[in-house]
């Protein structure tokens, strides 16, 4: 039988009839109570069982049957190629309404014992606020214009590193939620990446003294002014344990799995910094983690922090954590402190340092670290000398 318009005219009643097709093999006409419905329906096999599935066309006479005809052989067509119609109709369906904040939420989970505490704060930042605009919208919904549309306001209301910070969170994010079924395309591949210059920003003396009087005595402040004194990296302070810290030599030990380079790094403690760490109270392993875990939103802290700044009349131009590094480093050069030993202070390998003779040449500079950062927090006790939050007195020569 041939499933026709008059077919289906002619077959009203029955509790449960299914009328089967004989040209397309799966189309049939099926008379429930009176109602009239399109369906295919077929049988595969997957991942060695065999498989049946129904899929519901339309009801007719909504859907004619030259329309469900057409349609069941387009079905018949994709399963003679091996594919599965129902389940890709309940992938779309759930796609449909996949919303993007599902996808971000189950991305950070996994995010969590993949990277460290820093880099999930800058994560969950990135995705939470920069694409909050995003959170409610179907993940099918997201196109390459949305997200183009998104990375040029950061751009406009934050910068260039920002937009691309959000551009390369977002791709990986999508990428990480295509196997998973969270996403079936990445809407970041074609967007524009904006083009950054080199950094070559440092701060001069006023601005130092500006950011230091600022600081308070809690967390932060102390982080930022070991930052200021150390010259080391912002997650390599900020994550400190207590376990890196010998206060009976005197140092600081921070393990290859904390640095750049995957090089042990050792450097003196100068007297200010020994006293900023002696005031912490030693609750949690790590020195500048409390019950809420490590201290987070450091963007968002720098923006609070310049504000402060400003309203004491000493509005700075833009500027970064990494920017006091350079600071530092340009400060003991300004200083009379050889570059290979600013190097050794910040664990820098090149020059001198690096290549064939750095593997051989392993010669630390211990003395002359600790020379050089007393000199340096010398100045800066010169430099904020009266300011609130100035350095503690340094050690006798």
């Amino acid at each position: 039988m041939k499933l026709t318009k008059q077919v289906a005219d002619e077959h009203t009643q029955g509790r449960d009839v299914v009328l089967v097709d004989d040209e397309i093999t799966g189309f049939a006409l099926r008379i429930r109570n009176g109602k009239r419905s399109w369906v295919f329906q077929y049988s595969i096999t997957v991942d060695g069982k065999r498989v049946s599935a129904r899929m519901k066309l339309g009801d007719y006479p909504g859907m004619t049957a030259d329309a469900a005809r057409k349609q069941a052989a387009t079905l018949r067509s994709k399963v003679n190629l091996g594919g599965h119609p129902a389940a890709e109709k309940a992938t779309a369906r759930t796609q449909a309404v996949q919303t993007f904040d599902a996808l971000v939420d189950a991305y950070l989970e996994y995010q969590q014992a993949a990277v460290r505490p820093a880099t999930l704060v800058e994560l969950t930042r990135y995705l939470k606020v920069h694409a909050h605009s995003l959170h409610q919208k179907p993940v099918t919904m997201i196109t390459t214009a949305t997200i183009q549309k998104l990375l040029d306001d950061v751009r406009k209301n934050t910068g260039k590193v920002s937009a691309n910070r959000l551009r390369s969170t977002l791709s990986a994010a999508f990428a990480w939620g295509i196997p998973r079924e969270y996403a079936a395309s990445n809407p970041v591949t074609h967007t524009e990446k904006e083009k950054e210059n080199s950094r070559e920003r440092k701060l001069d003396d006023a601005e130092l003294k500006a950011i230091w009087s600022a600081l308070g005595d809690d967390a932060f402040g102390q982080v930022v002014k070991l930052l200021i004194l150390t010259g080391q990296r912002l997650s390599e302070i900020a994550e400190l344990k207590w376990s890196e810290i010998d206060f009976n030599r005197g140092v600081i030990q921070l393990p290859a799995s904390r640095t750049k380079n995957r090089r042990n790094h050792t450097f003196p403690m100068s007297e200010p910094v020994r006293q900023i760490l002696v005031s912490r109270q030693r609750d949690f392993p790590g020195v500048f983690e409390s019950d809420r875990g490590q201290l987070g939103d450091w963007e968002g802290r720098r923006e609070r922090l310049n504000d402060i700044i400003a309203e004491r009349g000493s509005r700075l131009a833009e500027w970064t954590y990494h920017d006091l590094r350079r600071t530092f480093v340009s400060g003991l050069a300004r200083l009379g402190i050889r570059s290979e030993v600013a190097e050794a202070v910040v664990n820098h390998v090149s020059g001198d340092r690096g290549g064939v003779r750095g593997i051989y040449q392993r010669y630390d500079y211990d003395s002359e670290k600790g020379a050089a950062l007393d000199a340096w927090a010398k100045h800066i006790e010169d430099l904020t000398s009266g300011e609130r939050g100035n350095v503690v007195s340094l050690r006798s020569a």
